[in-house]
């Protein structure tokens, strides 16, 4: 279970850290409503996958 766990946790990381919601760099004032969530969805994604690579490697670890 804790090597799915670090399958997932690395993809969402490979996922967020390459997502541009933004490609051409727009400032935050000229932002829309729909592309503050898509930031929100990068970040969260990134977190997602920090989380779910520590607690999958921990799990795979804790019976050795």
């Amino acid at each position: 279970m804790g090597f799915i766990l670090l399958i997932i946790g690395i993809a969402l990381l490979v996922v967020g850290i390459n997502y541009k919601p933004n490609p051409n760099g727009t400032k935050i004032k000229d932002l829309e409503p729909g592309d503050v969530i898509k930031i929100w969805l990068k970040y969260a994604m990134i977190w997602g996958g920090l989380v779910f690579t520590v607690f999958g490697t921990l799990s795979s670890c804790m019976g050795c």
